[in-house]
């Protein structure tokens, strides 16, 4: 990889990267695919499903041949009905997640969440679960902004922080993510506790791939 970076901002994802919640994603989606009459999946399945938003976890969920507009719109609203039913019920901060993010505040480092997760969600589950958390913003899915790997959101996250793109890292588990920090200028920190592991980080261009949260007290 590479010597460690400079920088004076972190961006994090949330599912996979500061939250595990997998298990919580798994049982709103399943739950809105058994009021609609399809097939379940496994937890594990949910890896590959999540990361492009919600819609988007809408559309692989769905039977190949169930797979067009009309039906991803409809469980689409059912998945966002059960995510209110189950947030924040289910997942929990990754073990020492916590501890980097209140170390990274005690060192003077803007802190930031871009999910690609509907913002609601976003900002819901982050006062539930990482409450105190010394955040600068927290940001997620919206309608008017594309989403990651789109660097528009990013970008705007920058500006509003007052930081330049190349002296933020970008931390997240999946090719989502490190696409982002590549197309912002950001430098790319992947997640290998995360939901896809580290081969998948690497090939979409982490710069730097940790074990576990608390290396990255280690880039202080």
């Amino acid at each position: 990889m590479t010597d460690k970076p400079d920088f004076r901002a972190a961006i994090f994802d949330l599912d996979g990267t500061l939250l595990d919640t997998l298990g919580e994603i798994a049982t709103a989606c399943n739950s809105a695919l058994a009021r609609r009459g399809y097939p379940e999946h496994s937890k594990d399945a949910y890896r590959k499903f999540v990361g492009s938003g919600a819609k988007m976890l809408a559309l692989r969920a769905l039977p190949d041949e169930k797979k067009n507009a009309d039906e991803q719109e409809k469980l689409f609203a059912f998945i966002v009905e059960e995510f209110a039913r189950v947030q924040s019920t289910i997942a929990r901060p990754y073990d020492g997640a916590v501890e980097m993010l209140t170390a990274y505040s005690e060192a003077g480092i803007i802190i930031s969440v871009l999910s690609n997760k509907p913002e609601k969600f976003t900002i819901e589950a982050v006062e539930t679960l990482l409450p105190g958390t010394d955040f600068f913003k927290v940001c997620g899915g919206r309608q008017d902004i594309p989403l990651k790997p789109a660097p528009d959101y990013a970008r705007k996250l920058a500006d509003e922080m007052k930081i330049l793109p190349k002296d933020i890292i970008f931390v997240g588990d999946s090719d989502i993510d490190m696409q982002t920090a590549c197309n912002a200028g950001m430098f790319p920190v992947g997640a290998a506790w995360g939901f896809r592991g580290p081969e998948e980080l690497k090939k979409a261009g982490a710069k730097l791939i940790l074990e576990k949260p608390a290396d990255l007290i280690k880039l202080l």
